[in-house]
């Protein structure tokens, strides 16, 4: 029979009661480490462009649900990603936080980001459009210059340059975006360059 000492005190080791003790005290502990740390609240600061309730309505981790760090971490992502698609092409989360009660039972979540402006087109250029000038695919789109960046947008307004292709005899063209830059003389202002594959063009008797 083992003996060990406690705290000062001469125990047992074998002892039933002590066994059961030790039991105990394991499952309390493990209970407490698997507790889920509750959301209590969540605040965003810096936003102007989408309202604070817009934003946690993308949320995935909603208050009084449990909290976890990779839910919030996708949450982010979705928000940047809202935020570029619209236009905003450098908005970014600045910070974090995850305050803890001090019974480690709930937290506020704080979240800190800079918008910035909308992105402006200052320039628009094509490569591989040997066929049609860009006097001609310029109205076909709806992004012209001073407008407003919006990749949506941009991408109907390829889909238009595609149907001219396909019209005049190229029904296998391609459009893509070779490049998006910033102008360095515009604040927000950036260039875009499409490349064009035009394909071989059909014949008459082809289309």
């Amino acid at each position: 029979m083992f003996r060990g000492v406690l705290q000062g005190a001469s125990v047992d080791l074998a002892s039933p009661g002590f066994l059961c003790f030790l039991s105990l005290v394991f499952i309390l502990g493990t209970a407490k480490a698997r507790a889920q740390i509750t959301v209590a609240s969540i605040s965003i600061r810096g936003n102007h462009v989408f309202e604070s309730g817009q934003i946690q309505d993308w949320f995935s981790i909603k208050t009084g649900r449990p909290f976890s760090s990779e839910v919030l971490q996708n949450d982010l992502r979705i928000l940047l990603s809202r935020y570029h698609e619209n236009g905003y092409l450098l908005a970014r989360i600045d910070s974090t936080h995850t305050l803890v009660s001090a019974d480690s039972d709930f937290a506020d979540i704080l979240v800190f980001l800079s918008e910035d402006g909308q992105a402006v087109v200052r320039s628009i250029e094509f490569k591989g459009n040997a066929s049609i000038a860009a006097e001609s695919l310029v109205p076909r789109m709806e992004i012209r210059i001073g407008s407003a960046f919006i990749p949506s947008v941009l991408e109907q307004d390829m889909q238009s340059i595609l149907r001219l292709y396909e019209s005049s005899g190229f029904p296998v063209a391609k459009a893509s975006i070779e490049n998006i830059w910033a102008v360095g003389s515009e604040e927000n202002g950036i260039g875009i360059t499409l490349a064009i594959e035009e394909g071989i063009a059909a014949r008459v008797s082809e289309l």
